[in-house]
């Protein structure tokens, strides 16, 4: 991953959470954690992010509410939609997550190198 870019977190697990942060920081990403939806709505709310990384089932809001706040306020901020294979229609979700403005989308257990990839092929034309 070439970017330094301030991220948006959100996962209502807290391992999943600690793997991306503890990633995405050791590649120079400034990162800010939430744990639920609305929080995430808050936070945006009130930063600036170059990136969103959000959970599709979490507490409160869940990541489609998410998605759909951020892209009705901008079409600048790159969106990764994520959740576990263990989730039942998993595949729906992802799929409507990507509709609804995700610009990619990956599949939980998360692999970090894949991750990057996924961040490198959202921002290659932004470069």
């Amino acid at each position: 991953m070439k970017q330094k870019l301030k991220v948006l977190l959100a996962d209502d697990d807290n391992m999943t959470s600690k793997i991306i942060a503890t990633a995405l920081i050791n590649n120079g990403c400034d990162v800010i954690t939430v744990q639920n939806g609305q929080d995430a709505i808050d936070q945006f709310n009130n930063d600036n992010f170059d990136l969103v990384i959000t959970d599709l089932l979490m507490p409160q809001i869940e990541g489609i509410e998410v998605i759909s706040h951020i892209v009705d306020k901008t079409d600048k901020i790159k969106i990764i939609a994520m959740s576990s294979d263990a989730s039942a229609g998993y595949t729906t979700l992802l799929s409507i997550a990507k509709a609804s403005g995700a610009g990619a989308i990956i599949k939980k257990p998360i692999n970090v190198n894949e991750l990057f990839e996924t961040i490198d092929n959202l921002f290659k034309d932004s470069a």
